[in-house]
């Protein structure tokens, strides 16, 4: 069990986890700390920090390390060489483009100049300085990768935690996280040059095939960023401020849950890309593998949240903002979307540009009906017909990995395990609704179940484990 385990995703998806909750609690710690003003500054500060990579296409380079790690030995290492350069160049157009707009970006983000300077640095080494980790993981380290950038992110949220404390300054967490990222970027460098990962020299060949290759990537994954925000931004013109706030907290990010569907496409691109073409029977294994991997988490997961919206609501943010639970008891469906690895087979044969394809047209069609449901519906109407597509999209590419692959959609699901999973939350549902009663609050009932609902679904998966040897 124990070398299944090792060999999975679940390294990377439990290293990940200390620095992920670490980085969800962050921001209710800080609105605590911070005055609210500060909070805002700081929250349009890491959106478009998240924003500029993908602008730039930064990041494309980077996730195609997954591809290439299955190549020849030789051959992959100078693919890698020329990955981490393209990603470097990329990078660097951040800074040249940005510097001479500095006073007009700030114009539009509403940030001091100086916090420019801070965003458009910390945006340069973001992407470059995971490089190791990244391809640490490509190559089957599953330990070492992640580990790395759990130390970063946790010295990050230490760092942002103190600073918070003695300096109460919102441009000091600035400053902290460039010069922690700065020295993540050079070690990171270091490592892989001593791997002989990095170059500085051109290869012109492979460079416009890596190029080739990851601009799918990259512009799929800035069309999926502006798709996954529209409904915010899209709100934010027509909602009070208030009203956006129960709306956008509503929305809560689980950290973990996005880490477990990356770990297992970490894990399942390079298995897809090595495996020789005459093996369609152990890759289709591989990919229902990764499915049920996903659902250990995710499906749990979104029972706890439907189950326990009103108390994780005020338990993170207080009963004034209750109203915040009705939108995150549906926000909860957006986790399942995660069962379907959609990209994993266009991205481990090479057909990047059918991810892009399948995302500017559901993007295209989310950003239009999301825009009239605005006008003409309420915020949780508008979250559902969010959700829809952002279902069609995942679906669509599931239809087009079928078709790569000649398999038929009902062979690429492990319906055995994905019926396990769900009648024991059902199970441990229908338990804790029934014990409801017999608690003196609802906060006490929480405190009480939720964890027992976790032990008791894990305590039944590892007996499970046990029984299959």
């Amino acid at each position: 069990m124990l070398r299944k385990l090792k060999s999975g995703p679940w390294p990377m998806f439990m290293l990940s986890s200390f620095s992920s909750v670490a980085n969800l609690y962050l921001p209710i710690f800080l609105a605590r700390t911070l005055s609210p003003e500060q909070m805002g500054v700081y929250k349009i500060f890491f959106l478009y920090l998240g924003a500029i990579p993908f602008l730039f296409l930064a990041g494309g380079p980077l996730n195609s390390v997954y591809y290439w790690a299955g190549k020849p030995q030789q051959e992959r290492d100078l693919y890698l060489q020329q990955c981490f350069l393209l990603a470097l160049l990329l990078s660097l157009g951040i800074m040249l483009i940005g510097l001479p707009l500095t006073t007009e970006i700030a114009n539009f983000t509403n940030l001091k100049d100086t916090s420019i300077y801070y965003l458009l640095f910390g945006a340069f080494v973001a992407v470059s300085s995971s490089f190791y980790s990244e391809t640490k993981v490509a190559l089957g380290h599953t330990v070492k990768g992640p580990l790395f950038d759990t130390i970063f992110e946790s010295l990050k949220v230490l760092c942002f935690v103190l600073l918070a404390i003695y300096t109460k300054d919102i441009q000091n967490l600035f400053i902290g996280f460039c010069a922690i990222f700065a020295v993540k970027f050079l070690i990171s460098t270091t490592l892989k040059f001593k791997g002989g990962h990095v170059t500085l020299l051109p290869n012109k060949v492979r460079l416009k095939e890596i190029w080739l290759y990851c601009l799918p990537i990259s512009l799929s994954g800035l069309v999926t960023f502006a798709t996954d925000k529209i409904d915010q931004f899209v709100l934010s013109a027509y909602l009070a401020a208030d009203q956006f706030a129960f709306y956008s907290m509503g929305c809560l990010v689980v950290p973990p849950l996005y880490l477990i569907e990356m770990s297992v496409s970490r894990v399942l691109i390079p298995k897809l890309a090595s495996t020789d073409q005459g093996e369609s029977r152990s890759k289709r294994e591989y990919f229902k593998t990764a499915i049920s991997d996903t659902a250990v988490i995710i499906i749990p997961a979104f029972f706890g949240l439907w189950i326990f919206s009103e108390q994780i609501v005020t338990l993170l943010y207080t009963d004034k903002f209750i109203e915040s639970a009705k939108f995150l008891k549906v926000f909860a469906f957006s986790y399942l979307i995660f069962l379907m690895p959609y990209d994993a087979i266009p991205r481990a044969t090479g057909k990047t540009k059918a991810i892009f394809n399948l995302a500017l047209i559901f993007g295209i069609l989310s950003v239009s009906f999301v825009s009239i449901a605005a006008i003409n519906f309420s915020a949780i109407e508008v979250l559902i017909v969010s959700l829809i597509f952002k279902f069609f999209s995942r679906f669509a590419g599931l239809i087009y990995s079928s078709r790569v692959m000649k398999w038929k959609i009902k062979d690429m699901i492990p319906w055995q395990p994905l019926f396990k999973i769900t009648i024991t939350c059902i199970f441990l549902h229908t338990l804790c609704s029934s014990t409801r009663h017999l608690f003196k609050s609802d906060m006490t009932w929480f405190y009480f179940c939720a964890p027992s609902f976790a032990i008791l679904y894990f305590v039944i998966l590892a007996r499970k484990f046990k029984q299959k040897g």
